[in-house]
């Protein structure tokens, strides 16, 4: 039996937009984590800066 990657259901589920009103720990702990991960690389100097113009060259979507 093969194993089903359902990290793409996880990260929409966690992602979806929630009803007026309505609240979601999960999401607000999964949202947190993922800053916090994105800081200490920021902090640790392993992430750079790209203009957006940059990353549209480099992915063929120059539309300018």
């Amino acid at each position: 039996m093969s194993e089903i990657d359902t990290s793409q259901d996880e990260a929409a589920r966690f992602t979806a937009p929630l009803k007026r009103g309505e609240e979601s720990p999960a999401h607000d702990a999964w949202m947190k984590a993922e800053i916090r991960k994105t800081l200490a690389k920021k902090q640790a100097g392993k992430m750079t800066y790209r203009s957006l113009d940059e990353v549209m060259r480099k992915f063929g979507f120059d539309a300018r």
